[in-house]
């Protein structure tokens, strides 16, 4: 809405994201095409038993976020199923890889208006969840980072030596503050069950980071909370790269950056694209199940 009212910056806009998308097309094939052989060897080195793992994380973590995205409609004073809300979320995520960055939530906001939500109550329910999200992935890689082994050192090195424990249970409570005090400021209509939400909210972004750290063969228990906290904060950068469709090319990006330290780039760079194609195949395998759901609930109805 905002950009229509300037469309040099919105074409803009259109170009960059267009350019990104050819600059990361190139940059595979060309990675592709030098390495094919360290890739090969790499890709032939994990079990399927780890990516089966990675994709039921990936499928756990999806199915606890729809229940962020139907409290996000209740806040509004609205009640709607889960398996409807699981429907219009998984079946709308797969048009965030269409270049533009928008196409997701268009269709959000058209699947909330065939049930007659209005304009405002849509907008501000997609606000919601957005905050949720996002807090949700920095509140998870901050109290990762800071519990893992390689957090507790550099905690140490800035001269914080207090119990990272305790560190952790503080930010989680501010969180909890925060969400409320954002309650207090917008006034919905509706209020939720912060108790329930932010556990939830918690285990799914666990279970994403697990869903990333799996899949290497350095997975272990002195550095499991690294790779949540990796993963969290690349998801986190991707998401508001709105350049670029899905995160794609940002968050690998980021993720092998931030792994620089304890592995080899070109390694990281490969598991991370391993872990992308996985979550595309999820993302696709829900928004068929979500199209076949739709299916049926229509022709129950005419029945």
């Amino acid at each position: 809405m905002f950009l229509k009212k300037y469309p040099k910056i919105q074409s803009l806009l259109k170009f960059i994201k267009w350019i990104w998308v050819v600059v990361v097309i190139i940059a595979v094939v060309f990675f592709l095409t030098t390495r094919w052989e360290s890739i090969f060897a790499s890709f032939s080195d994990i079990p399927v038993s780890k990516l089966l793992w990675s994709a039921s994380f990936l499928i756990f973590s999806k199915i606890l976020l729809v229940y962020v995205t139907q409290n996000s409609i209740q806040k509004e004073g609205i009640t709607l199923p889960y398996p409807d809300v699981f429907s219009i979320v998984s079946f709308t995520h797969l048009a965030k890889y269409i270049p533009g960055g928008i196409w997701h939530y268009v269709g959000r906001l058209g699947a909330y208006g065939e049930r007659d939500f209005g304009i405002k109550k849509s907008t501000r329910a997609l606000i919601h969840e957005n905050v949720y999200l996002l807090s949700g992935a920095l509140i998870v890689g901050i109290v990762a980072g800071s519990l893992s082994s390689q957090g507790k050192v550099l905690l140490k090195n800035f001269g914080i030596n207090f119990s990272v424990v305790a560190l952790a249970a503080v930010i989680v409570l501010l969180w909890g503050g925060m969400l409320i005090a954002y309650d207090k400021i917008i006034k919905p209509p509706s209020k939720i069950s912060y108790i329930k939400l932010i556990p939830t909210l918690l285990l799914a972004w666990l279970s994403f980071g697990l869903s990333f750290g799996v899949i290497f063969p350095e997975l272990s228990s002195n550095n499991m909370l690294l790779f949540i906290s990796v993963y969290s904060i690349g998801w986190l950068v991707g998401y508001v790269a709105i350049f670029a469709p899905g995160g794609i090319g940002v968050r690998e990006t980021v993720l092998v950056w931030m792994l620089g330290g304890i592995m080899d780039p070109e390694y990281a760079i490969i598991f991370s694209a391993v872990h992308r194609f996985i979550f595309i195949l999820v993302e696709v395998a829900l928004g068929g199940v979500s199209f076949v759901l739709s299916i049926r609930k229509r022709t129950n109805e005419k029945v």
